[in-house]
């Protein structure tokens, strides 16, 4: 599915939030906020939910390892969905209109890169919404760290 209606781990109102041992979110947040954008427009439930409210529920629930990596059990069991990670250029995910099924992509930046939105692929090209600034770009597969799959309801 394509996600609309995206939010931004800059947007002020939750940008200076600190997620887990001064790792900010508007710094560090962007798997975070692509998560929330995905709960958005999967469910009605969740449609005004934000990064803030994710980073609290994962708080209460040890959902962060010391380092600030997501415990992926934690959303799994409570969200009720299923995550998998491609290592990409060699493997892909088959890409869908699956109303259960997300995307996000995972970009070169810095040392660990920046996890975006997935909105479109056109063949080897995807589509994506950078969730630190807004904008909709694209990048070719071979040029991606990982793709992440999220499927609900299993």
């Amino acid at each position: 599915m394509i996600v609309k209606n995206c939010l931004t781990q800059t947007d002020p109102r939750w940008g200076a939030v600190d997620m887990i041992n001064q790792i900010l979110i508007r710094d560090s947040g962007c798997l975070l906020t692509s998560i929330v954008n995905i709960l958005r427009d999967y469910s009605d439930e969740l449609k005004a939910y934000t990064p803030l409210q994710l980073d609290s529920f994962l708080d209460k629930k040890n959902g962060y390892t010391r380092g600030g990596l997501i415990i992926w059990d934690v959303l799994e069991k409570f969200f009720k969905f299923k995550h998998q990670a491609y290592i990409t250029p060699h493997a892909k995910p088959v890409f869908s209109n699956d109303k259960k099924k997300y995307w996000v992509v995972q970009i070169p930046y810095k040392a660990t890169g920046h996890f975006c939105n997935v909105i479109a692929d056109v063949g080897d090209e995807i589509i994506y919404f950078d969730v630190y600034d807004g904008k909709t770009k694209n990048i070719n597969i071979k040029d991606t760290i990982s793709i992440r799959e999220f499927t609900f309801g299993v």
